[in-house]
């Protein structure tokens, strides 16, 4: 017991002898920060400002296991988060393609407006397979001014008897 108070009170004296790492900070676009580049984060991430993007996000209505007849199915979330704290970002489009680059479905009708830090979601059903294992979301977005890209993820989730699954799928940006 004396002796786990001693290793304790020795490692506490070590880590607070040691130099703390300075944090950076990023100006943002609107404080005179630099357009269209990475702004580290304090986690590593890299955020980009920028002013509009097309992105591509792989996702599935199903994979397969055990042989290659037996799918098992995923419902999908597609989720845009607006990671801006002062600005809006308008939505464009929001498509589901099949694994043959057709269109399923066009998510909007109009352009949606997400304002500083809001999120949205769209949903595809497990039980819709029409995608294929192939399946995409490309989203498109823009802002009047420079904003910090949004977060477009998708999140799958599948549950049959006693088994279930889920992952993620980060959206990837093909054209600024």
């Amino acid at each position: 017991m004396v002796r786990s108070r001693w290793c304790l009170l020795l490692v506490a004296a070590w880590c607070l002898a040691c130099p703390m790492e300075e944090k950076s900070t990023v100006a943002s676009p609107q404080e005179g920060g630099i357009a269209s580049a990475a702004a580290a984060t304090p986690e590593g991430y890299d955020i980009e400002i920028t002013n509009g993007q097309s992105v591509y996000v792989p996702v599935y209505s199903h994979v397969y296991y055990h042989v290659a007849k037996s799918r098992f199915l995923i419902a999908t979330t597609l989720s845009i988060r607006n990671t801006d704290p002062k600005h809006s970002i308008t939505l464009r489009a929001v498509d589901y393609f099949d694994s043959d680059g057709a269109v399923l479905q066009s998510y909007l009708e109009q352009p949606m407006v997400l304002g500083p830090l809001a999120s949205t979601e769209f949903f595809v059903e497990s039980t819709d397979t029409r995608g294929g294992a192939g399946a995409n979301f490309i989203v498109n977005w823009d802002a009047e001014e420079e904003v910090y890209e949004p977060v477009i993820e998708a999140v799958m989730v599948g549950t049959g008897g006693t088994q279930g699954l889920a992952f993620t799928s980060q959206g990837q940006v093909y054209e600024d």
